[in-house]
């Protein structure tokens, strides 16, 4: 039954425990010019998902 499986789970784990799954975020912030910020695609005060050509960064 996955209710008692998933009380189970909930038991096991103290209340303090921190569970993630997927893509980390990271915010960076940083002070660039105009043509840094061309080189990569990039707007001022944007946000983006990372892809391959930001490598780099």
């Amino acid at each position: 039954n996955a209710a008692v499986s998933d009380q189970h789970l909930c038991s096991f784990y103290s209340e303090n425990t921190l569970f993630g799954m997927g893509n980390p975020l990271l915010d960076i912030s940083a002070v660039v010019d105009k043509d840094f910020l061309d080189k990569y695609g990039l707007k001022p005060n944007d946000q983006i998902l990372a892809e391959d050509h930001h490598k780099a960064l």
